[in-house]
């Protein structure tokens, strides 16, 4: 999982450098939004650079008017500035980048070609081929960067993971339920249905013929969830059963429910199962802590200077 969420990182953080070259929307997409040493980001980049981040984090863009678009690119404007960061830091330095970058380069456009929806997305929002040999390029940066805080990022010591399991308790209760569900609008049908079930009917089956929620393909399961996942008139229902309980008729905002509980877990998850993620949760935040050091020190190394809309408050 710490994997995961550093690859993540990099990948959000190296997206600017795919820019480079790439056209952009509005009237105003050359305009200057600022400047970070002798590099500028234009509109056109930070315009590009807010689809590109969603494409590669899966973030569905279909809510992004023209009404809040500048609102969310002055949030990210941050990230494209430490990605420029990087790019002045390690552009000359050797070994940063491999000697067969430009053949590894080509690969990977191939391969972005080749993939339908990658391509389609890119073509949409007239991403060129330049523009994506740059963002693989790019992560090289990114990597040089990372590497090097990683060497300075202090070590997580077994003390301090016991002692954040110990200061910590309310983190590591287990409250959680496993139920399915029959969810119908008219509550003479819901009681009719608890009389089908207290004659030995299988409440899966009825779910996927009665009900009409979501869960109904899958017998009307809803899996495992812990407190303040469900609206509070079913929360109550659903903890107050024992596991193989069924409840009565439960009326919420959404019509009359029926819930079954399967498994029901409540305690407190040990030690030995909480280590593993108390370290890499720390281990987080002490990279966090360095990352931004670093930025801070680069920023006042090569300067930044925003235009006037862009301003940060």
């Amino acid at each position: 999982m710490k994997q995961k969420r550093m690859i993540a990182l990099v990948l959000a953080l190296i997206l600017v450098l795919a820019l480079a070259g790439c056209g952009g929307a509005g009237d105003d997409a050359d305009a200057v939004v600022a400047n970070v040493g002798d590099l500028e980001i234009t509109e056109s980049q930070l315009t590009q650079y807010t689809y590109l981040y969603a494409f590669v984090n899966g973030i569905d863009t279909s809510w992004m008017t023209e009404e809040n678009l500048f609102t969310v690119k002055k949030m990210i404007l941050e990230d494209l500035i430490a990605i420029k960061l990087m790019e002045l830091k390690y552009k000359d330095e050797p070994g940063v980048l491999p000697e067969d970058h430009e053949t590894t380069a080509a690969s990977f456009l191939e391969m972005v070609k080749n993939e339908e929806a990658s391509n389609a997305y890119m073509e949409q929002n007239g991403i060129s081929e330049e523009a994506l040999k740059d963002f693989y390029i790019s992560q090289f940066y990114s990597v040089a960067f990372f590497n090097a805080i990683r060497a300075e990022m202090p070590e997580i010591t077994d003390a301090e993971v016991a002692a954040y399991y110990t200061d910590n308790p309310e983190q590591f209760e287990i409250d959680e339920v496993t139920a399915s569900h029959i969810l119908v609008e008219d509550e003479e049908l819901a009681k009719e249905l608890i009389a089908d079930l207290k004659a030995g009917a299988d409440f899966a089956e009825l779910a996927k013929e009665h009900s009409i929620d979501g869960s109904a393909p899958d017998g009307g399961s809803l899996g495992t969830f812990g407190r303040g996942a469900m609206v509070p008139e079913f929360e109550t229902a659903a903890f107050a059963l024992e596991a193989g309980e069924i409840s009565d008729v439960v009326q919420s905002q959404f019509g009359y429910h029926i819930i079954k509980v399967t498994d029901k877990k409540q305690g407190k998850e040990s030690f030995e199962e909480s280590s593993a993620t108390i370290r890499a949760n720390l281990e987080n935040n002490a990279l966090t802590e360095v990352y931004l050091e670093w930025i801070t020190k680069l920023r006042d190394e090569f300067g930044i200077e925003y235009s006037e809309a862009y301003k940060q408050e």
